[in-house]
């Protein structure tokens, strides 16, 4: 079974840790695209997306993450990392150009890491 989308927004200095739980479909990305949006208004330019408790990224998710991944790097001159990611969605997230705006690390404290030295 698929379990219900949560997102979790945790800031750390400078940066934002959105932090997926459960199923990322249609209704999933709308939501993480409302939150980015409120925090690029907020003047936050330092995200990590972190996917360890997402199993299922459906092709919705997937254009919503590729979506938030262009507003924070390419129209708001920003940087997000994600991570998390099992061998899968890395392949996909790959093929889907993510990685062309994207960051990728092992785990959330390696994100952290690189937003904050790089």
């Amino acid at each position: 079974m698929v379990s219900q989308f949560k997102l979790d927004q945790t800031p750390q200095g400078k940066i934002v840790v959105l932090a997926t739980h459960g199923y990322i479909e249609d209704s999933a990305a709308t939501q993480l695209i409302d939150a980015v949006n409120k925090l690029l208004e907020q003047g936050v330019a330092a995200f990590v997306l972190d996917l360890t408790d997402s199993r299922v990224v459906a092709s919705p998710g997937l254009a919503g993450i590729l979506d938030i991944c262009i507003k924070i790097v390419d129209d708001s001159d920003g940087r997000i990392v994600i991570c998390g990611l099992d061998r899968m969605k890395e392949n996909v997230f790959s093929m889907a150009a993510i990685f062309q705006y994207a960051e990728k690390t092992a785990t959330q404290t390696e994100a952290i890491q690189s937003l904050s030295t790089g």
